[in-house]
């Protein structure tokens, strides 16, 4: 999946999460302890950026929600490690620290991650919450609890 492409009016939003996440990435490669003066602004406008995609992704026609789900689901996941590292900034110190390569792997198989993971999740959770599912679940819970 090409993550350039996003949905339109995501586009803008997206391709800032990308540039940023390429800053981050030069940053989390160092060999040398990583700046929380530099860390922390690229973390906080990470978050920034996918709160505002956020905010906007109710008023996504179905088709933009399902190009920007598998997105936000990386982008989640992604703000957790990073916010493990604001966490423990002692981390930042150790140059190659487990938890910063770990991050590290993690922006730089964006491409890998979202075609193998993160579009299928996506296809799934939307599956698990259609209306169809729903009816079906409710069918056999309904069998389930007059066998009891």
């Amino acid at each position: 999946m090409n993550t350039e492409a996003s949905p339109d009016p995501l586009q803008d939003y997206f391709r800032k999460i990308w540039i940023n996440l390429e800053s981050l990435r030069i940053l989390l490669a160092r060999d040398s302890p990583i700046p929380e003066e530099l860390f922390y602004p690229l973390s906080g406008e990470f978050t920034r950026l996918l709160n505002l995609v956020l905010k906007q992704y109710p008023d996504l026609n179905d088709r933009g929600k399902d190009s920007a789900r598998p997105l936000i689901l990386y982008c989640r996941q992604l703000q957790g490690y990073l916010v493990f590292l604001l966490r423990f900034p002692d981390i930042l110190q150790v140059p190659h620290h487990s938890e910063i390569n770990q991050t590290l792997d993690f922006i730089t198989r964006r491409e890998e991650l979202l075609e193998k993971i993160y579009i299928p999740l996506a296809w799934q959770e939307k599956q698990l919450f259609s209306g169809q599912f729903r009816e079906i679940l409710e069918g056999y819970l309904a069998k389930y609890a007059k066998n009891k």
